[in-house]
């Protein structure tokens, strides 16, 4: 049974470190058991560990190794196991994609390419399909120290062929997610005078479909539905079918959703809940100092109840979701 992530407690934070604010409870008890599926977190340094949320196991996918190169993204699982990082080797200036299975075998390199991952931005976080193998990201020229990416084109490549797919579409970074045929995929694009958009893009023959105004958009797990955050309006849960929207929102926002699992299930960034004890981090920047400790929640956006996935996590840290065998 997990109680965290790697994490410290005090009784109050530093003079570096304010609290964050806190969401009063109660806590629902029952959400986990309707939430199928792994939530995955790079372990400083080179490690991935894997939080199975029926039962809070850990997972541990790929040991640390302070020799090896410092990951920057996660994404995954896939149906079939796979997980796919980005790491990065500061001398040579390169990033590298790959992949390695739930269980730690089978760890693969994709690609390897021009650019500091940390901070020369080639590339934006992978999104790995649900199934199948593709992985989809933005890339941008590659220069050094380049700011984040705003807007480039959408790149594919398949962890199993190897082979990158050119999509001849530019979007804005503001999300890229997959439907569960791992063939569709939503990004967002905005003209001139025109609020943002998300469009769904099929990866195999390039037919694009606008879907709903809004950014950073997320197709639930069962496909039926894709929460949007609109400028206007906050965030909406769109039906894929009809086209309908209906507002919703959830307690406790700290950071964005992670995983929006079936109809009405959110694992999300959350704030502390009233009466936990404040946690700070570790191995900090003495120029910083510790950071405060958030927690992965689970809300139901229906009835509005929520409940404590991970109590303590570093917002350093890269999370990712999915569905897979070792999962369930």
């Amino acid at each position: 049974m997990v109680v965290g992530v790697s994490f410290s407690i005090y009784s109050s934070c530093t003079a570096n470190s304010h609290p964050l604010p806190t969401i009063n409870g109660p806590e629902a008890k029952d959400l986990i058991t309707r939430a199928t599926g792994c939530v995955v977190i790079d372990h400083p340094v080179a490690g991935i560990d894997a939080i199975r949320l029926r039962d809070l196991e850990e997972i541990v996918v790929r040991e640390p190794h302070e020799e090896r190169n410092a990951i920057n993204s996660v994404a995954g699982p896939d149906a079939d196991g796979w997980v796919v990082f980005v790491d990065f080797d500061m001398a040579a200036k390169t990033h590298s994609l790959k992949a390695i299975k739930m269980d730690g075998t089978g760890e693969k390199e994709v690609f390897t390419a021009p650019g500091d991952a940390l901070w020369d931005n080639p590339m934006s976080t992978p999104e790995l399909a649900p199934r199948g193998g593709n992985v989809a990201f933005l890339t941008q020229p590659v220069r050094p120290f380049a700011p984040r990416i705003v807007s480039a084109p959408i790149e594919v490549w398949n962890i199993h062929t190897k082979i990158e797919h050119d999509t001849n579409i530019e979007a804005l970074n503001r999300g890229l997610s997959w439907f569960p045929d791992g063939k569709h995929l939503t990004y967002v694009q905005v003209e001139p005078a025109e609020p943002e958009m998300v469009y769904i893009l099929n990866v195999e023959n390039g037919e694009r479909t606008l879907l709903h105004k809004g950014r950073y958009a997320m197709v639930s797990t069962d496909g039926a539905s894709v929460l949007v955050n609109t400028a206007e309006e906050g965030n909406l849960v769109i039906d894929v079918k009809t086209g309908e929207s209906r507002k919703v929102d959830w307690p406790g926002k700290w950071g964005g959703p992670v995983a929006f699992i079936a109809q009405d299930l959110l694992l999300y960034w959350g704030l502390p809940t009233t009466g936990t004890i404040p946690g700070v981090t570790e191995h900090n920047s003495p120029l910083v100092g510790p950071k405060p400790m958030g927690t992965l929640k689970l809300a139901d956006l229906t009835s509005g109840k929520f409940q404590t996935v991970v109590p303590y996590i570093d917002p350093r840290r890269d999370v990712s979701f999915g569905i897979a065998d070792a999962c369930r």
